[in-house]
C-alpha cells in the first residue's frame, strides 16, 4: 500500500475510523467555531460592557482568550495521559461549541469573558489532541502529508469561515449567523459521537 510515491487518497486511506472522525470534527470546529476569534471586534457591540469603552472590552476579551489558551496548553498533556486522543478531542470539541453558544447568547460581559476563556482553551486542547494523533497513530510514510493537511485545515478553514460569516452578516446579524453555525456544529458533533459509538 505504501510503496513508491504517496497521493492524498493514500493519506486519507491511512486514517482509521477514530482518526478520521477526530479530524472531521477538528475541521468542522475550525470552519464553524473558530471564526469568532477573527471577528471578535464585531461581537463587542452586542455586549453590555459595564461602562467600559469598546477598546477596553475588546482588550479584556482577547486577554481572556489568551488566558484560556495558556490553561489549555498546561492541561492538555495531563489530559492525554488520562484519556485517548479521540476522547479528549471529542469532549473538548463539544465544550468549544457549548462555550461559543454561551458567549453568543450572553448579554453580560463577565459571562462573555468566562465563555471566551473556555472557548479558547477547549479549541486549543481539541487541536493539540488531533495533532498528537496524527503524529503517533499514522505510519511514518504518510505522516508528513497528514500533518500538512492538519496545518492547511488549521490555518485555512477559520479564514474561509470568517469570510463566509462576514459576507452573510451583511444580510443577517453577525450574532445570528454565528449562532446558527454553532447550532449546526453542535448537531454535527452529536452525529460524529453517535457514529463513533457504533460498533
Amino acid at each position: 500500500m505504501f510503496d513508491g510515491l504517496f497521493r492524498w487518497h493514500d493519506v486519507l486511506r491511512a486514517f482509521d475510523r477514530p482518526l478520521a472522525l477526530a479530524f472531521a470534527q477538528f475541521a468542522m470546529i475550525a470552519a464553524l467555531i473558530r471564526p469568532v476569534f477573527e471577528l471578535l471586534p464585531g461581537f463587542v457591540d452586542g455586549l453590555a460592557t459595564d461602562g467600559l469603552d469598546h477598546a477596553q472590552a475588546f482588550s479584556l476579551l482577547t486577554s481572556a482568550q489568551g488566558f484560556g489558551a495558556m490553561i489549555g496548553a498546561l492541561a492538555v498533556s495531563w489530559l492525554l495521559r488520562k484519556w485517548s486522543f479521540a476522547v479528549v478531542a471529542m469532549i473538548f470539541g463539544m465544550l468549544a461549541i457549548l462555550s461559543e453558544l454561551i458567549f453568543l447568547g450572553s448579554g453580560g460581559f463577565f459571562v462573555a469573558l468566562i465563555a471566551m476563556a473556555l472557548l479558547s482553551g477547549a479549541v486549543l486542547i481539541n487541536g493539540i489532541a488531533t495533532q498528537v494523533a496524527r503524529q503517533t497513530q499514522l505510519v511514518l510514510q504518510v505522516r508528513g502529508r497528514a500533518l500538512s493537511l492538519y496545518t492547511m485545515t488549521f490555518r485555512g478553514m477559520p479564514a474561509v469561515g470568517a469570510l463566509l460569516v462576514g459576507a452573510t452578516a451583511e444580510i443577517f446579524s453577525l450574532r445570528a449567523v454565528s449562532s446558527s453555525l454553532a447550532i449546526l456544529a453542535f448537531c454535527v458533533m452529536l452525529w460524529i459521537i453517535a457514529v463513533r459509538a457504533m460498533k
